[in-house]
């Protein structure tokens, strides 16, 4: 990512051809098991809105981020994933909150704000802006995840009552 993104590449059009990859992956995957023919409007209307959230937003926030800062940075805002990830379920109620995980995200927390704060770590407040581009990405990979399991439980007790 960050070979591409400072060899020129613009990353629009590296999220349009990562995307058509994933479709093209996903469309296989579900022609192999026979799951192809399921595929309707309402189907669609419900996954395009995912996609978007779980590989447009954040690949673009990656991707814009990978242009400007280190890619020391961009590892630590993909290695937040899992943190966010706790953190979301968490807030929904999806997991339990122990002193245990309320000290681990505490001190991850901490951590973070210990790169992103000092001057030394980035020197042009640009920088920052960008840090928090690709740790908008890592939330946009969390938020997917935290949430997908609600919506899709959602969505198929509403193709069960019908």
């Amino acid at each position: 990512m960050k070979t591409a993104a400072a060899g020129g590449a613009n990353p629009l059009g590296m999220v349009f051809w990562f995307t058509i990859l994933a479709i093209c992956a996903l469309a296989a995957q579900l022609a192999i098991v026979g799951k192809l023919k399921g595929l309707d409007f309402k189907l669609l209307r419900f996954c395009v809105p995912w996609g978007i959230s779980s590989v447009i937003f954040p690949n673009l926030l990656f991707f814009y981020a990978a242009k400007e800062i280190q890619a020391s940075i961009i590892a630590l805002g993909i290695a937040l994933v899992p943190t966010l990830t706790l953190t979301g379920a968490i807030l929904l109620k999806r997991e339990k909150l122990t002193l245990r995980r309320c000290t681990g995200i505490c001190l991850g927390a901490v951590g973070v704000m210990m790169i992103l704060l000092p001057k030394i770590t980035l020197p042009k407040t640009d920088d920052r802006f960008f840090s928090l581009a690709a740790f908008a990405g890592a939330a946009c990979y969390a938020e997917h995840r935290s949430a997908f399991r609600a919506a899709v439980e959602s969505f198929t007790a509403g193709s069960q009552r019908k």
